[in-house]
């Protein structure tokens, strides 16, 4: 009776519950939301719909000045040549927030600090990032236990929501867009191998909806529609059927557009009514430079390396191989949007992406890494040389204590958010101590260089 009551699957339930009280542990005790720290840097331009539409009433951004300088200064627009004032970012991540938003704006009125900026908003901020979080590894867990067993996608849930930086960006900075955004990615893929089996309006719509979604949060992610599209072939003879298949499924994708541009109709509304154009570009002279991409500095590099800061992620590269056995479906679409969403993410001008933990806009690309990840595990789990296959979970294990321990690091600037050198990380590698010259070692990014796309000297 305990045997059946502790069954894989029981256990991939708990391990779900346990990574989440870890996540809203961390989050508690290190108590971002105490001093006002959460509400802060991007997630200022994240959040400000909130407050104006809701609150202040005023998406023109015109009630500012009447505000004290303690929430003035954290609310940032930016301003047209006209004079006229937006927000930098768009208002996906604003959707997903408005629940919590809600409950933290009946509270704060039941305590007369209703301003949008007071303590129960940054509470409820990080509290809904772990609720996020946690539906994430679920519809993540429903999409690889289509693939692989039991033990596997445990193992890999662990791996992916303890031994990266979604840790850090879940239960630390919960108000950045990469734990919603790892939510949505685990929802498109989940649903995306759904429609591909039962097409229909229901999938449809709920497809158009996320793609939405993951486009309001960050436009580069649209590349992700390429998983839906590509799931299936694995010749030159199924990508002609599939083509055929997708003309065979207009009325399905017209279905799937129309939610999509619902998703970003509220977008171009307030453009419209903030800056009286359709679309608005804020990022002034920011950038891709698609001729001159980062692409070893993003994933090798000591500054924000990928794999330097979540090297756990190596066995998901390696493990790409075992897709074709495990997953075979999904072979091609990894090989297509990997590599594309590399190319994409560290073709930005400022690639090491400002002050972060090891390399961020790679996060939501977890609920795809994780299938070859998986696979990886389960290929370990069913080799006969039993000695090798526990020495690699043990490497395994001490990558996820790694990422624990580099993640303090960072949370008290030991790993400095933008200026990591090779010496400067083996200097404080596996030590808490403060070296006396950390300083010295530090090399401060070019960012006046890179706007222009060109390299640092």
């Amino acid at each position: 009776m305990a045997l059946k009551f502790l069954s894989w699957n029981r256990l991939q339930t708990i391990a779900i519950l346990i990574i989440g009280l870890i996540w809203l542990n961390a989050f508690y005790s290190i108590g971002r939301w105490r001093t006002e720290r959460v509400i802060k840097d991007d997630v200022v331009s994240y959040y400000s719909y909130l407050p104006a539409a809701l609150i202040y009433k005023d998406l023109k951004f015109n009630f500012i000045e009447n505000l004290e300088p303690k929430i003035k200064n954290r609310i940032w627009v930016h301003t047209t040549p006209d004079g006229k004032k937006v927000l930098k970012m768009t208002m996906g991540l604003a959707i997903l927030f408005l629940p919590f938003f809600l409950v933290g704006h009946a509270i704060a009125l039941a305590y007369g600090i209703g301003t949008g900026y007071s303590l129960p908003y940054e509470l409820l901020l990080s509290f809904g990032a772990c609720v996020y979080g946690i539906l994430g590894l679920i519809f993540l867990r429903k999409s690889l236990t289509l693939f692989f067993n039991e033990k596997s996608t445990l193992i890999s849930l662990i791996c992916i929501a303890l031994g990266t930086n979604l840790l850090y960006y879940t239960s630390y900075e919960g108000g950045m867009s990469h734990v919603y955004s790892f939510f949505l990615f685990s929802s498109f893929v989940y649903y995306s191998i759904i429609w591909n089996k039962e097409p229909g309006f229901k999938n449809s719509s709920i497809l158009g909806l996320l793609l939405g979604l993951i486009t309001l949060i960050r436009p580069s992610n649209l590349i992700i529609c390429l998983i839906p599209i590509l799931y299936g072939i694995k010749s030159i003879g199924d990508l002609k059927d599939k083509i055929k298949w997708h003309f065979s499924q207009l009325n399905q994708f017209i279905c799937m557009g129309i939610c999509f541009v619902i998703v970003l109709l509220p977008q171009f509304l307030y453009w419209k009514y903030s800056v009286g154009s359709w679309y608005y570009y804020p990022y002034s002279n920011e950038t891709f430079y698609f001729l001159n991409p980062h692409i070893l500095d993003g994933i090798f590099s000591f500054r924000k390396g990928w794999l330097v800061y979540s090297p756990i992620m190596v066995f998901s590269i390696i493990g790409l191989w075992t897709c074709k056995r495990y997953c075979p479906d999904l072979l091609i679409p990894l090989l297509v949007y990997i590599p594309i969403n590399i190319y994409v993410v560290f073709s930005w001008w400022c690639w090491w992406y400002g002050g972060s933990f090891g390399c961020r806009p790679l996060i939501e690309s977890y609920a795809l890494l994780s299938f070859p990840l998986a696979g990886f595990i389960q290929l370990l789990l069913d080799s006969r040389t039993k000695i090798a296959s526990y020495m690699v979970f043990v490497l395994m294990a001490g990558m996820i204590w790694l990422n624990f321990f580099q993640t303090k690091q960072y949370s008290i600037a030991l790993i400095h958010w933008d200026s990591m050198t090779q010496k400067a990380y083996w200097s404080i590698f596996c030590s808490m101590e403060r070296p006396h010259n950390l300083e010295q070692l530090l090399k401060k990014p070019d960012y006046e260089m890179a706007i222009f796309g060109e390299n640092e000297r």
